[in-house]
Order: structure tokens, then C-alpha cells, then sequence
């Protein structure tokens, strides 16, 4: 699995814990300063704790309008960056937009195979190196909303000084890819979309999408470790989530069910003192963190309570038994959380994909086995967003990145190419000369 996609899967760990016993809002980094100025002291200093993160990146700042719709609330510098090769303007482009919502791009580039290619990325308004210039600017939530970070985008293409970039967006990633092309198809060749969210609601929490796919493996267990699994699920003191987390990691890799049987198998087989302690560990501080470098709890919630249903009873994803089936259990977490932010009732807003019609070529990869953004989403963002041509990869029993983790192979990167191009692949051409090298994939196009 590449870092991006150990990333998203860290972040969807921390956003998915209900169990918390008390709850404070996450603070910034400290020393609090602008990401201009976080970027002056990174470089300036070699022993900053950040500097190997960014040493290869060629980065810069744009300052842009808090809210566009009002420019004489000032400006905030968003930082973008090319990594390990400096940009090329002889070179065609692509904006590259990142999960979480508050995962970083910083680190290893799963583009770094990409030749003749620029690939540019960039940090969200309010996390890291786009810091605003005062501390008390985090906390305004109406500055802090996926169209200003697609319209962030767009500020960048034009300092980039090129006419169009294609765009590829994982996870969160695929809402802002979403949104930038529809409000600027004039600056878009073509859209990559991979682990697709098409709605903030119900759908992309508690989805019986997910929960039959666990439930499925569950019941293919032997009976002796279902039995297993149900005795520390009841247990007191243990998570009763603990099966749903472990398989909701195991959705992550394109080999779930091995994956999940194997870490169930694993952990229960120790003492059962030990396996108690373990499943009891209390995870909370994870979620319960202040911002860091490579991910914002600030943004995730300036996002998931606003766009992404963060106040619903069930905005988790996870699920307990009852008997020996496994149903949806209420959050607590992200609904206290977002309580304390003090939204503005009038920003709160389910993100809903019909709402940005796409004119340009998209492409759709979507994992069958997706446990963070399930298969059907996908598939509902393919049939009823678009107004142009797009194409649709299903993989047979992909996780949540089966793409963009194997773009060290060159038939995933000859594939890559034509989508940023916009060039659709024939079925009967795919069923054909691709097949070999895509054995568990299935296309169809429109």
C-alpha cells in the first residue's frame, strides 16, 4: 500500500471512534504562524522537525481571498508544490487533490513514475503551510468549505500561468476534484476520480453497502472463531466496534477478506488477558489530537460536520452485533465536536455531486471492496453527475486506492496517461489488450 493511501487509512481511524470519554477541540500547531512563515522557518532551519518532509518539494505560496464573495476580508496564502522535479512549463500539468478531508500530500509522490508530466499539489486552506495569518481565523467557519478549495485551484492554475491541468482526486479528494471542474471546465482537460464520494450524508457513513460485506465474511468464518469474535465483541471493557474497525482497516488493501481473516486469526489467538487489553486499548487520543503537519482534525471537522453530515447520530463507520448480526451503532465523537465548533446553522450543507454537472471527460475507479467509499457511490456519481463522455473501472475486490498504489507498474501508468488525456478505452479494445494486465477490472462507458 503506497504512504497516500496509509495516510487516508490512518485518518479514516481517527474520524470513525465513538467511544470517547471526554472531548476537547483540536488546537493548531504550536508555535502558531502563517504557512508563509512556517515555510520560512522550515527552510531556514535543518533541523526542523519538518524539514525531511518537504526537502524535495518545490513549493510556493498564492494568496487568495478568505471568502471570495467578500475580498475585504483579506487574503490567506495557499501552498502548493511540485515534488522531486521543478515544475515545466513545456510540460502538460495535473492538480492532484488529496483525502481526508485533512490528510497532507507531503512525502513520497505516488506520481513520482509520471514522466514529462508536472504534478502539482497542494495544501488546504487551514491545514499546515496554509495557515492563515491569525490564529483566530481557524476557528471562522464560513472560510473553510470544499468550494473555497476548489476555487483555491483555480488561483493556483493561473499562477501556474497554464491554460488547463487534469486533475486526478482520491477519497475527500474526488468532492474538490468534483466541484474545480465543474466551476472551471475552461482550466480542466480531463478528471481522475478514484474511491468516489457522491454524497455527504447517510450513504457514505452507515452504508448497508459496507455492512454486508462484513457481515458476509463474518458468516464465512469457521464457527469456532465466529464464536471467538462474538465472545471479546461482548466482553466488558472491550469495544464492542473493535470487528467492524478491524475489517474497515482490511477494506483499505485489494485483499480483504485474506487480510481480515488473517488479523482476526492473529489477535485472538494470544491470551485472552492480553487480546482483552488489546481490543480494550482506548484509541480516542487519535482522534482526540491537535493539528500536525500531515493531518488537520481542524479541517476534518470544518468539512465533515458542514459538508459531510458529521451531526448525524450514525456519521460513523462502524457496527456491533447484536446476536450474531452486525448493525450500524451511533457516534458520539464528531457530533460533540461538531457542536463546539459553533456552526453557523446556514453553512451546514450535505455535499450532493448533482449539484456540479461535469462537462469535461471523466474517469471513475472505483474498488468493489472500497470500505471507506463504497462501490455504489461511485457508481451513482458515474450514472448521474456528468453531462459529458466518462468512463467507469470497477475493480473486482479493490480496496480504497487500487489505482494509485500500483502506479510503479507501467500498464497502470500507460492507463494513467490516456485518462489524463481524455482518451476513453473501447470495452471490447480494454477486454482485449488490456486484460491481461487488469485481470480483475470491468469497464463500461458512456
Amino acid at each position: 500500500m503506497g504512504k497516500i493511501v496509509l495516510l487516508q487509512l490512518f485518518i479514516v481511524l481517527a474520524v470513525t471512534l465513538n467511544y470517547c470519554l471526554s472531548w476537547s477541540l483540536p488546537k493548531p500547531i504550536e508555535p502558531f504562524m502563517s504557512g508563509e512563515k512556517m515555510l520560512e522557518a522550515i527552510k531556514a532551519d535543518p533541523d526542523h522537525q519538518y524539514a525531511y518532509e518537504i526537502k524535495d518539494e518545490f513549493g510556493k505560496h498564492v494568496r487568495v481571498p478568505l471568502d471570495y464573495n467578500n475580498p475585504s476580508d483579506g487574503t490567506i496564502g495557499i501552498y502548493y508544490f511540485t515534488s522531486e522535479k521543478e515544475f515545466n512549463p513545456a510540460w502538460p500539468t495535473m492538480l492532484y487533490f488529496q483525502g481526508g478531508p485533512g490528510g497532507s500530500s507531503h512525502g513520497p509522490s505516488a506520481f513520482k513514475w509520471l514522466e514529462n508530466w508536472n504534478v502539482v499539489f497542494m495544501e488546504y486552506r487551514g491545514m499546515a503551510l496554509s495557515y492563515p495569518d491569525q490564529v483566530e481565523t481557524l476557528m471562522k467557519t464560513k472560510y473553510f468549505t470544499s468550494e473555497n478549495v476548489a476555487r483555491d485551484a483555480s488561483e493556483i492554475v493561473k499562477a501556474l500561468g497554464v491554460d488547463k491541468v487534469s486533475v486526478f482526486g482520491s477519497s475527500y479528494g474526488t468532492l474538490t476534484a468534483t466541484i474545480f471542474a465543474s466551476l472551471f471546465p475552461n482550466q480542466v482537460r480531463s478528471v481522475i476520480l478514484e474511491g468516489i464520494i457522491y454524497k455527504g450524508d447517510e450513504y457514505l457513513w452507515s452504508s448497508s453497502h459496507r455492512q454486508k460485506i462484513l457481515q458476509r465474511h463474518f458468516n464465512h468464518m469457521p464457527t469456532e472463531l465466529q464464536d471467538l469474535v462474538l465472545k471479546f465483541s461482548n466482553m466488558p471493557g472491550v469495544n464492542p466496534a473493535w470487528f467492524s474497525r478491524m475489517g474497515q482497516s482490511a477494506m483499505y488493501s485489494d485483499n480483504f477478506s485474506e487480510l481480515l481473516t488473517y488479523t482476526v486469526n492473529e489477535t485472538l489467538s494470544g491470551p485472552e488477558e492480553q487480546v482483552k487489553e488489546y481490543l480494550s486499548a482506548d484509541e480516542d487520543d487519535i482522534f482526540n489530537m491537535d493539528d500536525m503537519f500531515f493531518f488537520s482534525p481542524l479541517f476534518f471537522l470544518h468539512i465533515g460536520c458542514k459538508e459531510l453530515s458529521g451531526f448525524d447520530d450514525y456519521a460513523t463507520f462502524n457496527f456491533v452485533f447484536e446476536g450474531r448480526k452486525l448493525v450500524p451503532v451511533k457516534q458520539t465523537v464528531i457530533k460533540s465536536a461538531c457542536t463546539q465548533m459553533n456552526f453557523d446553522p446556514s453553512l451546514i450543507k450535505d455535499y450532493d455531486a448533482r449539484d456540479y454537472k461535469i462537462s469535461v471527460p471523466v474517469f471513475y475507479v472505483q474498488g468493489t471492496f472500497d470500505g471507506a467509499t463504497t462501490a455504489p457511490t461511485g457508481i451513482w456519481h458515474y450514472k448521474n453527475v456528468p453531462k459529458a463522455k466518462a468512463q467507469l473501472f470497477l475493480v473486482k475486490g479493490g480496496g480504497h486506492g487500487p489505482f494509485i498504489s500500483k502506479l510503479d507498474s507501467v500498464p497502470y501508468l500507460n492507463l494513467l496517461k490516456l485518462m489524463l488525456d481524455g482518451i476513453q478505452v473501447p470495452k471490447d479494445v480494454f477486454n482485449t489488450k488490456y486484460k491481461e494486465d487488469f485481470p480483475d477490472w470491468v469497464t463500461t462507458l458512456k
